[in-house]
This record gives structure tokens, sequence and C-alpha cells, in this order.
């Protein structure tokens, strides 16, 4: 349904404006998306909005980009457990 209103990389289509069209929430769009892709459809993003990749290089480079998401997410998911863990052992400590 969404891979139906979408153009190519150089006409991408904000989720703003797919929401709009589809008269549902972003966050309901962007499941409505993972679903989408989930199915087989090339549905990728860049910084102006969702378009249709029209090749593997298209894919590929969109990959790479989910890729780094998901290392900053997995980088910050530990920072955040180290801080926890410190936490955890500064209450642990009776004050005097």
């Amino acid at each position: 349904m969404i891979h139906e209103l979408l153009g190519n990389e150089d006409n991408p289509i904000t989720g703003k404006e797919l929401s709009r069209i589809l008269g549902i929430e972003k966050r309901l769009l962007e499941a409505h998306i993972q679903m989408e892709r989930r199915e087989g459809y090339p549905i990728c993003a860049n910084s102006q909005g969702y378009y249709m990749a029209n090749s593997p290089e298209e894919i590929n480079r969109y990959c790479a980009k989910l890729k780094r998401q998901a290392v900053n997410i997995f980088v910050t998911r530990q920072a955040l457990i180290k801080t926890a863990t410190a936490l955890c052992d500064t209450e642990a400590i009776p004050e005097a």
C-alpha cells in the first residue's frame, strides 16, 4: 500500500506527507513501512523522506546507514548499562 505511493530517490515523500495522505499517525506509518520492508518492498529513506530503491546499490547504501544507526544505538545502550551499574554500586555503599 505505502510502496505504491513512493517515487524514486530523486522524489522522496516525507513521513509527514505520507501520514497526511494515509490519514494515520507517524508511528503507525513507520510500523507499516517496516512491515512492507519485511515483505520484500525496497523502501528506503534519506533526509528528505521515503522512496523506493531502484537498484541493489541504493538498497546497500540504505542498509549501511541502518547498520551505522544500529551500532550507535548499541553503543548508547552499553553506556547506559554502565551508568546503571555505577549507580547501583554507588547506592550500595552505606554512608558513614
